[in-house]
């Protein structure tokens, strides 16, 4: 390799690691509230879990969103699928407010109770908890 290449190569990577970090760098780490909901299209239960606080939740300044949401979703699809019957699909709902979080679960709550149809299960803090999965 020649020295022009090794340098442009050196210079590219200490860009990127450079833009890397800055993007990381980007993310704050705050206090969230969450709660986890699950429904399995082949019957008509919808799991709910509590709200909990999460410590050190990166919210991405941009989109305002909680960057590991993924993480948590798919640590409560596992729950489901583990305990319960069936392929759960999982949603995470969360906010920085405790107060409108909570209202969030209310109404979720409540029309999930007026659905005929539906059966809500609401899932305890002492059977889970919300967790990252690396």
């Amino acid at each position: 390799m020649s020295k022009i290449a090794q340098t442009i190569s050196a210079i590219l990577i200490i860009l990127f690691t450079f833009c890397t970090n800055m993007q990381a760098g980007n993310r704050r780490s705050e206090t969230v509230y969450a709660f986890a909901y699950g429904t399995c299209f082949n019957d008509s239960i919808i799991y709910l879990s509590t709200v909990e606080k999460l410590d050190s939740a990166n919210i991405d300044p941009k989109t305002k969103f909680l960057t590991d949401r993924k993480f948590y979703a798919n640590n409560f699809k596992q729950f489901l699928d583990n305990q319960y019957k069936g392929i759960h699909t999982c949603a995470i709902f969360f906010n920085k407010s405790k107060e409108k979080l909570e209202k969030t679960y209310i109404k979720l709550r409540r029309n999930t109770n007026k659905d005929k149809h539906s059966t809500l299960v609401e899932i305890p803090l002492s059977t889970f908890s919300l967790s990252k999965i690396q």
